[in-house]
């Protein structure tokens, strides 16, 4: 399965254009669910929260990152008296 960044907002989104699918159309949520997922180019809609698990995962692996090297930046600064 292919990865596509997926916020929490846009999964909420997509919650809620399955709402308005399944009132329009006779089935399941679930077959909403899948429907609209398969609309933006997801598989499923287990492939939809997938993407916004690992989405969330290589951003708080970011995030580390990004305070580890600016608490590096930091400790040399302090090294060469530069404040």
């Amino acid at each position: 399965m292919r990865f596509i960044v997926t916020s929490d907002t846009l999964v909420e989104k997509f919650k809620q254009e399955a709402k308005k699918v399944k009132r329009k159309q006779k089935g399941t949520h679930a077959d909403a669910l899948d429907r609209v997922a398969r609309q933006h180019g997801y598989n499923h809609w287990h492939h939809v929260l997938q993407c916004a698990k690992q989405t969330a995962f290589q951003g708080m692996a970011i995030a580390a990152a990004c305070e580890e090297y600016v608490e590096r930046a930091q400790s040399k600064k302090s090294k060469f008296g530069v404040k």
